[in-house]
């Protein structure tokens, strides 16, 4: 692709969904790269190989034997990306909203000293972005059969007026509706 864009899709705890996976990146496509930030991390080896997208993935808490690595930093296009998984923090979606808050300024801190200024993570199968001390924070939610909630992914499209994410949600019959969305623009944040 050469339109000036790069495009990423970002993926989680899909545990097994690949078939999710793969409709949401033929609907929702062209990408540049696949982003999976474990539970599932092999689902998306599979899906990248066929889809012909470059994967940077990690290892979640599922993934017992991967090859994959824990935590990644990813430069892509001037932008500094840490991928986690999440588990590492003991975040749970049942925490207090007092509780997260605190996970995420931690986490948002963790970044920086990584010399990172966006964190990718993954464990509470709740999609969020949100932005601490200056650090962008994507949770794509998640892909998990029998979650109570549709299938969601993040969509990062980087440009030269900026950054975007998405997170966008599987409503069925071939429908994707953008739940969630954060904008940066110019090229420090």
């Amino acid at each position: 692709m050469d339109t000036g864009k790069t495009r990423i899709a970002v993926f989680s705890d899909t545990h097994g969904n690949r078939a999710s996976m793969g409709k949401m990146i033929l609907a929702c496509g062209p990408f540049d790269y696949l982003f999976h930030l474990g539970d599932g991390v092999e689902d998306a080896r599979a899906v990248a190989v066929d889809a012909g997208i470059p994967l940077t993935g990690i290892s979640g808490n599922e993934d017992q034997g991967s090859q994959f690595p824990r935590k990644q930093k990813v430069p892509v296009q001037g932008r500094n990306f840490l991928l986690i998984h999440g588990d590492q923090f003991d975040i749970t979606p049942y925490h207090s909203g007092e509780v997260l808050e605190g996970l995420y300024e931690k986490m948002a801190l963790m970044t920086q000293i990584e010399g990172c200024d966006i964190l990718l993570f993954g464990h509470t199968h709740k999609p969020l972005l949100a932005e601490r001390n200056n650090i962008i924070l994507c949770n794509p939610g998640d892909q998990y059969i029998g979650s109570p909630s549709a299938p969601t992914f993040a969509v990062i499209t980087i440009d030269e007026a900026g950054i975007s994410f998405r997170i966008v949600q599987e409503k069925g019959n071939g429908d994707f509706l953008e739940i969630q969305s954060l904008e940066r623009r110019g090229s420090s944040f």
